[in-house]
């Protein structure tokens, strides 16, 4: 009996050590993997141990033999990365032989992955004409894909309603002709003799021709007569809003406090809801309207209305205006007691400050702001960090002092840039990095209509033919190599 302890004795040793080894493993595998994790975030190891850093990635078109300048020293990029940078601002400026410098001072934080966008200009650019005719005016579609012009003072051949498909590299006559889609009959005649506007659909087949006096859709396919005239046959009135709605089968319209949807096919109008006490208060993208009345937020989608449903725990402010992001139907800005608010349904509520909003970028992720003291104010990012537990903005001032009769803005379609004219010069102004690009310099610059096309590719604008010369046509900058 007493031989056989030390047999158990060595038996248990075995199997303790069997766990140790087990559990070391797995403690080194968890160590590892918090090791790899710290690192990813920006983590360094060093002698003195593990020290918190950050790390900048950058996503940077034209992506292939740049230079990358940290505080004005040359860095060379990790996978795309600036790493192991401490906590504290640094001046990135990215260089290419032939292109426009690209800077942005940036905030580093511990921990953090900041990301960042540039898009670097040729440093020469060119002007191509791309039309041979004399168009009235020209209106570009919200996605930048299409342009629609009116020629009615040319030859009879050239006059009528056109488009063009505007894609990158594509805007030749050779493989992209403009398509007249609609002749100049009497009805239209008389419209286009009118202050008139063209508002083209979300999903680019239709369009409104708005006039003080008439709203008529027609569809973006060749024909002779338009589809119904805006809910005047049906239900007896003009519209004193629309807004395009269901990408382009129906329209929201307002008239006498009251919103409507319009279906175009059906050509019936239908009562979403009456305000009694307030003007009509709502907020509409290619899917859905949000409306406050009666302090409560409700959501009109597929023909249903029902209480808007949100996982913020805060008591959603009061509306007093609304923006509805057109990408995604939780994210909504409301302006309150002069306050304006970014509420992301699902998560939370960011006060932004004391400004107006004036535009919201098409992507519905920016906003250009105009705060007491008259600066115009870019708004860009509003991405939840969840590191941080917070939403992250990015707030630009663009311009101070800002003068609406002589100077003007507006969102380019790729939602990272705004355009910027000032009298005679039309600017770029890239919001990564609040870098400000003079792509036009023009006297001919006499009807603002004007585009960046997707993928910041080219830039088309309507320029007189000469100082003399009231016709016009469309021209196009070309801003990739």
């Amino acid at each position: 009996m007493i031989k056989l302890k030390p047999m158990k004795i060595k038996k248990g040793l075995k199997k303790l050590i069997k766990v140790l080894f087990i559990l070391s493993v797995i403690g080194m595998f968890v160590g590892l993997t918090v090791l790899l994790i710290i690192i990813a975030q920006g983590g360094q190891v060093t002698p003195q141990g593990i020290e918190k850093t950050g790390n900048i990635r950058l996503y940077v078109e034209p992506s292939r033999d740049i230079n990358v300048f940290v505080n004005g020293e040359k860095v060379r990029l990790n996978d795309k990365r600036i790493e192991n940078l401490k906590k504290g601002e640094y001046e990135i400026i990215i260089e290419k032989e032939g292109y426009s410098p690209w800077a942005k001072t940036v905030v580093v934080e511990e921990g953090i992955v900041k990301e960042l966008y540039a898009t670097l200009f040729p440093a020469e650019l060119q002007l191509e004409q791309i039309t041979t005719t004399d168009i009235d005016q020209a209106f570009f579609s919200q996605d930048g894909n299409f342009v629609v012009y009116v020629v009615k003072n040319a030859a009879v051949e050239e006059n009528g309603i056109w488009k063009l498909k505007l894609t990158q590299n594509t805007l030749s006559f050779v493989n992209n002709r403009p398509d007249k889609i609609y002749e100049i009959d009497e009805r239209l005649a008389t419209l286009l003799d009118e202050d008139y506007t063209i508002d083209i659909s979300l999903n680019n087949t239709k369009f409104v021709l708005s006039t003080p006096t008439a709203q008529w859709i027609y569809s973006m396919d060749k024909g002779t007569q338009p589809i119904n005239m805006l809910a005047i046959e049906r239900v007896g009135f003009m519209a004193e809003q629309y807004t395009w709605f269901e990408e382009g089968d129906s329209l929201i319209l307002e008239k006498d406090k009251t919103i409507y949807e319009y279906e175009i096919a059906e050509n019936i109008a239908k009562i979403i809801y009456q305000f009694t006490n307030t003007e009509p208060i709502y907020a509409v993208n290619g899917r859905s309207l949000i409306f406050y009345a009666n302090n409560l937020y409700y959501k009109y989608q597929n023909s249903q209305k029902e209480l808007l449903q949100t996982n913020v725990k805060s008591i959603l402010p009061k509306a007093e205006k609304l923006w509805l992001s057109s990408h995604d139907d939780n994210l909504l800005y409301v302006q309150s007691n002069s306050e304006l608010y970014f509420i992301d349904l699902k998560r939370s509520i960011h006060k932004i400050g004391a400004y107006e909003l004036l535009e919201l970028a098409p992507g519905g992720r920016g906003a250009l702001l105009l705060d007491p003291a008259t600066n115009i104010i870019s708004l860009f990012g509003n991405e939840f960090i969840p590191a941080k537990n917070q939403i992250d903005t990015n707030i630009i001032i663009l311009n101070e002092n800002f003068d609406s009769t002589e100077q003007s803005y507006k969102w380019a379609s790729d939602s990272s840039h705004v355009i910027y004219r000032e009298d005679n010069k039309i600017y770029l102004i890239d919001l990564y990095g609040a870098n400000s690009y003079k792509i036009l310099e023009s006297q001919q610059l006499d009807k603002p209509s004007y585009q960046l096309i997707k993928e910041a590719s080219e830039f088309i604008v309507l320029l007189s033919d000469s100082m003399k010369d009231d016709s016009s046509n469309l021209h196009k900058i070309a801003l990739r190599k």
